[in-house]
C-alpha cells in the first residue's frame, strides 16, 4: 500500500477549526479514498502532545518510501526543508503551500529559492505565485486552486439583475477583499435570526455558535450590460471566532 506522511495543522478526528485544518482533512480523506495510507503528523496545538515530534522522526526513518507532504505555512517547515537540502535527504516530497506570501518572500530573500526548489513539487493556489516562484528558479510549481465541497446547490427559479456571492473566509486586505476595485459597505449581521423565540441565555449560546461559522455574505448589484460598471455593493459581515494563526 502506498503511504503519505502528512505534516501540518489537521485537528485529526475532530472538526476543522480553520482553513488549514479544513484543507488537510479534505486532502487526507481523498487520499485514503484512493487507497493511500496517511501517517498524520498533526501539529495543531502540538505543545499539548509534543510526542508528535518523536512520531515524525520515526516516520521519516522507517517509512522512507512514503511521500512526504508539507501542508502548512512555509515558515513552519522551512527549517526542516533546509536540513533536508543540507544532508541531501532523498524522499519524494510535496510542498502544498498554505498562505499567499511565499512568492514575495522568495523574491525578497526571506526564503532561499534553492531550498524551496529542493522539494519535488510545489503546489500553490494562485497563478501569480506560480509566476513568482518559476521566475525565482523554483521548478515543478503547479497551481491548485483552493477548494471546499459545498453540497447545497439551490435551484434558482427566477433570475434577477444581481450577482450574489457567499464568501467563506475572513475579511482582510491580504485576501484582496478591501483592495478590490469593487466597493463594499459593511453591515454587522445580528444573531437574532439564529436565536428567535428562545430565552436570553439560550440566545447567547446560539449566537456564539452562529457567529463562529466564519460565514460572510456578499450581495453585489450589477449593471446587466456591463457587470463591472455602476456597481453598488452591500456587504454583510459577522464577527468570528479564533483565526488561523499558522498561515503566512
Amino acid at each position: 500500500m502506498k503511504e503519505a506522511i502528512i505534516i501540518g495543522w489537521v485537528n485529526h478526528k475532530h472538526p476543522a477549526v480553520c482553513g488549514e485544518t479544513m484543507k488537510n482533512q479534505l486532502m487526507i480523506n481523498k487520499l485514503e479514498e484512493n487507497g493511500i495510507k496517511c501517517l498524520v503528523m498533526d501539529f495543531y496545538k502540538w505543545r499539548s502532545h509534543p510526542w508528535v515530534l518523536v512520531k515524525l522522526l520515526y516516520a521519516l526513518l522507517f517509512h522512507r518510501n512514503a511521500s512526504l507532504i508539507f501542508c502548512t505555512s512555509t515558515q513552519n517547515v522551512y527549517p526542516m526543508m533546509k536540513v533536508m537540502k543540507t544532508v541531501s535527504w532523498k524522499q519524494h516530497t510535496i510542498h502544498w503551500v498554505i498562505g499567499g506570501s511565499l512568492g514575495d518572500k522568495v523574491q525578497n530573500g526571506t526564503f532561499d529559492s534553492k531550498v524551496i526548489g529542493y522539494m519535488n513539487w510545489t503546489l500553490v493556489e494562485s497563478n501569480i505565485m506560480v509566476e513568482q516562484l518559476t521566475k525565482a528558479g523554483v521548478k515543478n510549481v503547479i497551481q491548485v486552486t483552493n477548494f471546499k465541497p459545498i453540497p447545497y446547490m439551490p435551484q434558482v427559479e427566477k433570475r434577477h439583475n444581481k450577482l450574489r456571492f457567499v464568501f467563506l473566509s475572513r475579511i482582510m486586505p491580504e485576501k484582496g477583499c478591501i483592495e478590490s476595485d469593487i466597493g463594499i459597505s459593511v453591515v454587522v449581521l445580528a444573531g437574532r435570526a439564529a436565536g428567535g423565540g428562545r430565552k436570553q441565555g439560550e440566545n447567547q449560546q446560539v449566537k456564539k455558535k452562529f457567529l463562529h461559522k466564519f460565514i460572510r455574505s456578499v450581495i453585489i448589484s450589477t449593471n446587466e450590460a456591463n457587470p463591472l460598471r455602476n456597481r453598488k455593493c452591500n456587504f454583510t459581515e459577522m464577527k468570528h471566532g479564533p483565526q488561523n494563526r499558522s498561515g503566512e
